[in-house]
């Protein structure tokens, strides 16, 4: 890690946190906040941070329910704690009455348990690459930064929330706010739900340089750093108010690290020290976000499970990997891969050997008889096929220089990319009453993906949501990634793509009899994109829906984005998407 770049002081940082104006004036990134975590069949989970500066004496109370138990976990120096209550039954609502502290008043938390054996319908939410914070800067600025270090006097102006921005969290607290029957069941975050290296955006960022190798904390400050980017972001009205609506599982990628950690080369680079930038990385990422997951222990995470999912490996490519898996009802499956932890594109590995196994014992979990949905997440798109354009930027942009090795499909990782493929299009095409839903990020803009196998059957589909929100989408809303043959005989087709601040919504329906595979549809929440759009119906208690059949979707050969005229229309209010928002 190179430290010339001059360091900002941590009261500086926080600062440029500050919005204004601010959208949501009770917000606020010092509160305390009380959140969901994913539940089981037979326990809730709460996340629950205190007063930045403060401590949680919390107390936890379920009415009428005398066989409730709770266990808190306290997880780290800022006093993030879980609360795990057990003893509860499969599918039911419950109201859970907190207390954050003695002087605090009661809060009324209503949350649900995981159905066990039941087929009811369910849908959920999926977003990733959420960097809400815009920052007042010319493009003179950011060039001038990147060869000039700015003196530690330096005030960075305060950063503003794009009127889409705004948009898109109030779409998502709208959603996770809706009566029960029409509510998600959950939210899952594909990763980069923080930024700790942010561009352009240089008040907010820790990590500076092309490569992100300049840090800009002074080395006594760098937990402090930490603090407040997951402050300022998960305190962020409404996203805040969804995540204590709806219970959420997260996953990390780069950006809560370093931009291509892993895909670097000099993560561990004799003469450059990046174990303490790691450490914080993992401890505040288990903290903040991995406490949510469910975990691996049956009732529960312990105190020493969460110690040593921080734990930093001997070699920093080597880190004990954080996947995660569940089911929901009796007809879903879902596996949540780290592409982080045990990632190093100098040594050929995106995964450890362990989690390859892990994921095709997850394949290998359901009978082949009953009727499932399996939903992979990858942070890093699956299916997707590299084009032209993106060579052309990774191989002579040198902030781009690392995805030549980011991305699955990169040579160097060509073994990993043919095995997970490989072992996805043999299982489905073993196991007909299968179906496959990939959901992935990183790319900043939305896409679905049709997949079929080596005989033309389609198996699944890929998702692809992002970002929640971004200070720039890329451009070219009409194109879509053709017919591309990938490894280990599968193709893949695009169906559609957009760009522009959006998340999405699945929705799995058992089928009653089981003797089909679950139908799975799909709609894109998005707020006002680049190219002017919103969508079709922004304020309607519900919004169109697209099946994804195992059969062949048409698309239109001229226009190849026509899929999305579904979901968008011209927008109406001829507002402009950069435009700042304003306080409600």
């Amino acid at each position: 890690m190179n430290s010339t770049e001059a360091t900002v002081s941590a009261e500086q940082f926080r600062r440029a946190f500050v919005l204004d104006p601010n959208p949501w004036p009770g917000s606020s990134a010092d509160r305390a906040l009380l959140q969901l975590g994913m539940p089981h069949a037979h326990g809730l989970s709460l996340w629950l941070a205190p007063e930045r500066g403060g401590a949680l004496q919390p107390t936890i109370a379920l009415p009428g329910q005398p066989a409730a138990q709770t266990q808190l976990v306290k997880l780290g120096a800022s006093g993030v704690m879980r609360a795990d209550i057990s003893g509860l039954s499969p599918g039911t609502t419950y109201e859970v009455a907190v207390r954050l502290s003695p002087q605090a008043p009661t809060r009324i938390v209503r949350a649900s348990t995981a159905p066990a054996a039941s087929n009811e319908p369910f849908s959920f939410l999926a977003a990733s690459c959420f960097s809400p914070f815009a920052a007042r800067q010319t493009l003179s600025d950011s060039l001038l930064e990147l060869r000039v270090p700015k003196l530690n006097g330096f005030e960075f102006p305060g950063p503003f929330v794009a009127e889409r921005t705004a948009h898109v969290l109030e779409l998502l607290e709208q959603r996770a706010l809706a009566p029960a029957p029409l509510r998600p069941s959950f939210f899952l975050g594909l990763g980069d739900q923080i930024y700790v290296d942010t561009g352009a955006r240089i008040g907010q960022s820790m990590l500076a340089g092309a490569r992100s190798d300049r840090q800009r904390y002074a080395p006594g400050e760098l937990r402090e750093f930490y603090e407040t980017v997951y402050r300022a972001t998960f305190s962020l009205e409404p996203f805040a108010a969804a995540l204590a609506a709806l219970p959420s599982a997260l996953m990390w990628d780069d950006h809560e690290i370093r931009d291509g950690w892993g895909s670097q080369g000099d993560e561990n680079a004799h003469g450059g020290d990046w174990r303490p930038h790691l450490q914080a990385a993992r401890d505040y990422y288990v903290a903040w976000q991995g406490a949510r997951n469910p975990p691996r222990a049956p009732n529960g995470g312990t105190l020493g499970e969460y110690r040593g999912l921080m734990q930093v490996g001997p070699d920093l490519t080597r880190s004990r990997e954080l996947d995660f898996r569940f089911d929901w009802g009796s007809q879903a499956t879902f596996f949540v891969m780290d592409l982080r932890s045990y990632r190093n594109s100098s040594e050929n590995r995106v995964v450890s050997e362990e989690q390859l196994l892990r994921l095709e014992q997850w394949l290998g979990s359901r009978r082949a008889d009953v009727p499932t949905v399996f939903v992979l997440g990858s942070p890093l798109p699956l299916c997707q096929a590299p084009r032209l354009f993106d060579r052309f930027q990774e191989r002579y942009v040198p902030s781009r220089r690392d995805d030549m090795t980011d991305a699955w499909w990169s040579p160097p990782l060509s073994q990993q990319h043919l095995r997970v493929l490989g072992t996805l299009r043999q299982h489905f095409s073993a196991h007909p009453l299968h179906r496959l839903v990939i959901l992935s990020g990183d790319v900043h803009f939305s896409e679905l993906l049709e997949l079929t196998d080596e005989q033309g059957r389609v198996f699944g589909h890929e998702i692809i949501s992002s970002g929640l929100s971004q200070t720039f989408f890329k451009i070219l809303r009409t194109t879509t990634q053709k017919d591309s043959q990938l490894p280990g005989g599968v193709r893949a087709r695009g169906i559609g793509r957009f760009h522009g601040p959006a998340f999405a919504e699945v929705f799995v329906t058992p089928d009653e009899r089981a003797v089909r595979p679950p139908r799975v549809d799909v709609t894109f929440h998005a707020s006002v994109t680049a190219s002017g759009a919103t969508l079709a119906n922004v304020h309607g208690p519900s919004a169109k829906r697209l099946e994804l059949p195992l059969s062949r979707l048409p698309v239109s050969l001229f226009r190849l984005s026509s899929l999305f005229d579904r979901f968008i229309e011209p927008d109406l209010h001829g507002r402009d998407p950069t435009a700042v928002a304003q306080p409600r």
